[in-house]
């Protein structure tokens, strides 16, 4: 996995459309043949670079990584002067910091870990100095979330668990700090949660079942308070809350608590589903719910809830490849459901209704994976349905 794929999130996609406007003061100074030693107090120059650094964004944006990363390291060193004959300007002293965390952004896609980390570390540092002097700017917390955020990930991918844990905590005192002076910010609480979320997963990792359960309860209550503040945003951010303490609960081994947070999580997807009827994700990820609960109660012995679960799943997927054909998820699903509830027959000593349910998958796996001969996954789902057939009628 690319430390790119790893480290998408919210706060970053948020740290990008923040950083969007300050970055196209960049490329001019390169494009124009202006070096490094240009004026910091160059108004024209700086109107030029801002014209300019749009085609470098640009690039970056449209994955032009080689033009990106020309324009983005000549302007670090722009900023660096400016921010040198400025020591006291705080913009000019933001300016580098925000370069430095845009090249951070350009090594995670370039997977150059080490410099994306000393990118960030060092945008941190900057705006820590600028914090001291104003803390009760907003922004410059609102930029310390962010970039806590994407260290955090980062040392996550480089398998560095302490300072992704450090990295984390302090983003989660910004976020407390920030609800303090701006109550109303809901960015400040969404990112609240994602850090909690994040801490919960590093700890789940670490096999640190009981502070990972707190770390969600925690973020639980963080999503509460978002719903309060911001009903429609909180209610999608809530709900996926309870699905992954489920999820966490049913990997841990705590089956019953599992499936009482699924069986809590259904309302509140019908609920999205009814004021969203035309997300297919909405019904998609109750599908999920159902899935999990299906799974969980058949762990336990429960084949009848079980089933039922399946039902559900089934009369889902159902809908889901309707309304999108060409979406072979959707259709796969139906397919595994088959298997599944074949398998809950065969336990239960059904071999009859077990082999019309396999059989029922095999039909429908069989055009996908003819249809689609690249996908290894298909072609495993035909050759696994078909051995399931031939066990049960020797």
């Amino acid at each position: 996995m690319s430390i790119a794929k790893h480290c998408v999130g919210k706060g970053m996609e948020t740290g990008i459309r923040r950083a969007a406007s300050v970055l196209l003061t960049v490329a001019a100074f390169l494009l124009l043949g202006m070096g490094p030693t240009a004026r910091a107090d160059s108004g024209a120059s700086r109107e030029r670079a801002i014209e300019l650094s749009q085609n470098a964004y640009a690039a970056f944006s449209q994955g032009d990584i080689r033009t990106a990363l020309a324009n983005y390291t000549a302007a670090e060193q722009i900023f660096r002067t400016f921010a040198k004959a400025a020591p006291s300007d705080p913009q000019a002293q933001r300016d580098l910091a925000v370069i430095n965390e845009r090249l951070g952004d350009l090594y995670v896609r370039m997977d150059q870990g080490t410099k994306a980390q000393f990118a960030y570390t060092r945008n941190i540092s900057i705006t820590e100095e600028l914090y001291r002097v104003d803390a009760e700017d907003v922004r410059l917390l609102q930029d310390l979330i962010v970039g806590n955020l994407k260290l955090g990930d980062l040392s996550v991918w480089l398998a560095k668990a302490d300072q992704a844990a450090a990295a984390y905590e302090q983003g989660v005192t910004h976020c407390e700090r920030l609800s303090a002076i701006a109550p109303d910010n809901i960015e400040s609480r969404r990112n609240l949660c994602l850090l909690w979320y994040r801490q919960g997963g590093l700890l789940r990792k670490a096999k640190l079942a009981d502070k990972a359960e707190t770390a969600r309860r925690f973020e639980l209550a963080a999503r509460n308070a978002l719903l309060a503040a911001a009903p429609d945003t909180g209610r999608e951010v809530l709900f996926s809350t309870y699905r992954r303490l489920g999820e966490h609960y049913g990997q841990v081994g705590q089956r019953a608590d599992a499936i009482a947070v699924f069986q809590e999580s259904l309302g509140m997807a019908d609920q999205l589903i009814r004021e969203n009827p035309e997300n297919l994700r909405y019904r998609w990820e109750l599908s999920s719910i159902y899935k999990n609960l299906g799974e969980l109660h058949a762990q336990l012995g429960q084949f009848d809830s079980a089933e039922s679960a399946y039902g559900r799943v089934l009369d889902i997927a159902a809908e889901l490849a309707k309304a999108a054909p060409d979406d072979l998820d959707f259709r796969r699903d139906i397919v595994v459901t088959h298997y599944k509830l074949g398998g809950i027959f065969e336990a239960e000593g059904s071999h009859d209704s077990a082999l019309k349910e396999y059989e029922s998958a095999l039909v429908l796996a069989r055009p996908l994976a003819e249809a689609n001969t690249g996908n290894d996954q298909l072609q495993r789902d035909v050759a696994e349905i078909s051995q399931k057939i031939d066990e049960l009628k020797r």
